[in-house]
């Protein structure tokens, strides 16, 4: 039978207390990485023929490579319709 007392138990004390901070550090980074998130990109509206400014909802197209593209989920303002809804087709967003 072990003892669980004195000097044992502080280190098993503090390697708990580790892998639980490394959890939650890896958990905290992963929430940031892949959650969706808003940019602002300058665009060329190829329907009103000029550059225009727009809040798009993006994320992280893949999980590996660290480094992929990001996939567009949807456009939440532009500074053509003037903080109205954004109702057009988003050709902007297709352009390559």
């Amino acid at each position: 039978m072990r003892n669980f007392g004195g000097r044992g138990a502080s280190m098993m004390t503090y390697i708990l207390v580790a892998l639980g901070f490394i959890c939650w550090a890896a958990l905290a980074w992963a929430i940031w990485r892949w959650a969706p998130d808003e940019r602002t990109w300058n665009v060329w509206c190829p329907v009103h023929k000029k550059e225009a400014t727009v809040v798009v909802v993006q994320r992280p197209a893949a999980v590996l490579p660290p480094c992929a593209d990001v996939t567009v989920l949807d456009i939440s303002s532009c500074s053509l319709f003037k903080g109205r809804e954004v109702n057009c087709r988003k050709e902007c967003l297709q352009q390559p």
